[in-house]
């Protein structure tokens, strides 16, 4: 059962913060406080994830690090990205939770876009370039979680 959802900002440090860019983590306001819950993130165009343990609302926050382990997520839904860095698979596109050739179709129509802001951009460097092919290519047919996918 989904409690509550909000839009925040997933920054290139991994922090999350609210939508206003400001507030150091999210604030939930339907969560009771000092009770457990399933943390789910989800980003325009990776797989989502879901934490492996449940995690206990503090000042109505969650404090929790995606990035510190492949075992954060459950079963181990995310990929290394540096030594003991961990992060989202990337290049699913349409956001349904499996990497497939609908996804590379979906980037080839945002191919060679420059200062933009769009669901192509994989590396979130706001151009759509082969570099961002080279994210989507290592991802094919990766499956998220069944759980959480549309």
């Amino acid at each position: 059962n989904i409690i509550e959802q909000k839009a925040a900002f997933l920054l290139a440090d991994g922090n999350i913060v609210d939508a206003n860019g400001q507030s150091a983590g999210v604030a939930f306001y339907n969560l009771q406080e000092n009770e457990s819950y399933f943390l789910i993130v989800r980003s325009r165009n990776h797989l989502d994830v879901m934490s492996s343990n449940l995690i206990t609302v503090q000042n109505g926050r969650f404090i929790y690090d995606f990035t510190t382990s492949a075992s954060q997520a459950i079963l181990n839904q995310m990929v290394e990205v540096s030594d003991n860095v961990f992060a989202l698979y990337a290049a699913d596109f349409d956001g349904n939770g499996v990497v497939i050739v609908i996804d590379y179709n979906i980037f080839r129509t945002y191919l060679s876009l420059i200062s933009v802001y769009t669901i192509g951009d994989v590396n979130m460097d706001g151009n759509v370039t082969v570099t961002d092919f080279n994210y989507y290519r290592p991802n094919i047919s990766r499956i998220g979680l069944s759980e959480i996918r549309y």
